[in-house]
């Protein structure tokens, strides 16, 4: 009889039956090939024949001499191109075959796009030599658990895909209750799609770094190409608040920090090799190494207007830097965009179409950086500087030379009002705010107050520039002449456009204005308050420049008293020049090299005219 006839009737004996126990489960192991028969698992039956399913945990230790033989690597050739897309196992102490000199011979790859493997190792698999190493097939996955840790590598060459080494997909649909903050408020709880927990223990001498990733970039596309030691994408949909990267440091040491690099939240060290390009000194975007890279791009992720097309309610348009969502199902116009010409209110017609806008889209950042402390009081954060450095600057720390303020009150530096800039710099807690300029408040010469820019040493207003357009120091002045050798004059004489100082006469002070009638002596009583009327007025058109506007004196007027022989041996003076002779008490005129007494009338009564 035929074999696999059954030929006896005594059961689990060759050429008879299988028995079976209490249990319906065959009690004598099979022999021989069954992969083409079908299999029953728990009363489910299999479409696929067991050689298919055992298909996908292949063992590729079965197809090899496991001792690194060069002849292995056609077998091994073989072996692969037959279990594209499976999953393959690799013993412990596989060897992979080798060149004459020993080095590993990788396997080639002959698989259809698409269909890779897994290969799941069980030790690390070894070269002829000994050499620790991986079988790298292109665009496989390689797992190994090999010397205690879990570990996955790829080698991407022919696949045109885009699929990482490892993906994880979590969807989130859990509603949990908020737990309360510090601050009297709450906040959502977190689901992680990882999770890691890495703890330094007490006595441990060695740096731990809970997530560490080591980048060798070795390509040739020169700027081509962009190789990141991690790239984050977070796409927002919804309404939540979104963080693209979120660093959470909490010190619970309860301990002054021991060094400068004690506590670090981010750390982002660049270790450059060579000079940066020789243009990077004054033209910032010639840089060719960044710490820190922000980008503030809009998305252009909406189809532009275009005519004739057939849009759904809800659909999303982009035009004139504005978003424009479509209030019901319809066909677009014919012609040129329309957005261009559509106000932000309103419902605009466009063919079937009717169009709202729904909001700007000019890709705009609110802040770049932003540096906040707690909003509660007790929490009592605060920061020592906001930016600092103690590094060595070859152009300059804050370069905005290529910086485009769009906006008529954009700035390119902007402070509140009271906050100083220090230029004292030395570094020292006594050596603060010993000269400073500060924005503040201002008592203009008449009076009122005003703004004003202000300059102060030591503590002291040295200088200010009021929103009057009057400068006011304090102490000694020192002023320089224009190249017309006169000091530059204000539109108007009141206020003062330039003060020097107060001189007493009589019992008012007095100050020298330079105004749009001249040179003036103005009266300041004790208050500070300029007069109305100037005892002293210079002409602001000389005679020698064809004025006639004569002096005017508005205050008594005292000549220089010298006696009749001090006069007399005086050289020559200018015609017209007055003076008073003590001897005789008659005021005396130069003129034509010669002095003349004054004839004085009688002495003014009461009553006299």
């Amino acid at each position: 009889m035929a074999d696999g006839s059954v030929q006896q009737s005594e059961g689990n004996r060759a050429n008879g039956y299988a028995q079976l126990d209490a249990n319906s489960q065959v009690t004598v192991p099979f022999l021989g090939d069954i992969s083409a028969a079908r299999v029953k698992i728990d009363e489910t039956a299999l479409s696929r024949t067991l050689a298919a399913v055992l298909r996908n945990t292949n063992v590729v230790q079965d197809y090899l001499h496991a001792d690194g033989r060069q002849e292995d690597a056609p077998r091994l050739d073989h072996f692969i191109a037959s279990h594209c897309g499976s999953v393959i196992h690799v013993s412990q102490g596989f060897i992979i075959p080798a060149n004459a000199n020993g080095e590993a011979l990788f396997p080639a790859r002959d698989c259809p796009t698409g269909q890779n493997s897994n290969w799941v190792y069980e030790g690390q698999p070894l070269t002829t030599r000994g050499t620790p190493t991986t079988l790298r097939t292109p665009d496989d996955l390689h797992e190994s658990r090999a010397n205690g840790t879990l570990s996955f590598s790829k080698r991407k060459k022919n696949d045109t895909g885009t699929a990482p080494g490892i993906y994880m997909q979590m969807e989130n649909e859990a509603v949990l209750p908020r737990v309360p903050t510090g601050d009297g408020g709450s906040m959502a709880q977190s689901v992680a799609m990882l999770g890691m927990n890495v703890v330094q223990e007490p006595g441990a001498k060695a740096s731990l770094n809970g997530l560490e990733i080591t980048m060798q970039d070795y390509g040739t596309d020169t700027n081509a190409s962009q190789v990141q030691g991690a790239g984050i994408s977070t796409l927002k949909h919804g309404a939540g608040s979104d963080w693209a990267l979120s660093l959470a440091g909490y010190d619970f040491s309860a301990r002054q920090p021991d060094t400068v690099l004690s506590y670090t939240g981010l750390e982002n060290d660049v270790q450059v090799n060579g000079d940066d390009t020789t243009a990077a000194l004054w033209d910032p975007t010639q840089g060719g190494r960044h710490l820190v890279w922000l980008g503030g791009n809009t998305t252009n992720s909406w189809p532009r207007w275009s005519p004739g097309g057939r849009v759904s309610a809800g659909s999303i348009i982009q035009g004139n830097h504005q978003l424009w969502i479509a209030m019901n199902d319809g066909m677009t116009g014919g012609g040129n965009d329309p957005t261009s010409t559509w106000p932000i209110t309103g419902v605009h017609p466009d063919g079937t179409v009717r169009w709202k806008w729904q909001y700007g889209y000019d890709g705009v950042i609110s802040k770049a950086i932003w540096i906040v402390s707690s909003s509660d009081p007790a929490m009592l954060s605060a920061f020592d500087e906001g930016i600092a450095t103690n590094a060595r600057i070859r152009n300059a720390f804050i370069d905005l030379t290529a910086e485009q303020l769009i906006a008529d009150r954009a700035a390119a530096i902007r402070l509140r009002q009271g906050d100083p800039i220090d230029f004292s710099g030395d570094g020292t807690q006594a050596g603060k705010n010993q000269h400073v300029i500060v924005a503040g408040n201002h008592a203009s010469p008449d009076g009122r107050d005003a703004g004003g820019l202000n300059i102060r040493i030591r503590n002291h207003e040295t200088a200010s520039f009021a929103d009057d357009q009057s400068f006011v120091t304090a102490g000694r002045t020192h002023l320089a002449t224009g190249e017309d050798a006169t000091l530059a004059w204000h539109d108007h004489a009141y206020p003062t456009g330039l003060t020097i100082g107060h001189s007493r006469i009589m019992p008012d002070q007095t100050d020298l204005v330079m105004g749009q009638n001249g040179l003036e002596m103005v009266g300041t009583n004790q208050k500070g308050e300029i007069g109305r009327t100037p005892v002293l007025t210079l002409p602001a058109t000389a005679s020698a420049d064809g004025g006639i506007t004569a002096i005017n004196i508005n205050t008594p007027l005292h000549l220089l008293g010298l006696t009749q022989a001090r006069i007399l041996t005086l050289p020559p003076q200018p015609d017209g020049t007055l003076l008073n002779n003590i001897d005789t008490g008659t005021p005396v005129i130069a003129e034509h090299g010669h002095w003349y007494p004054l004839l004085l009338g009688p002495p003014l009564q009461e009553g006299s005219k």
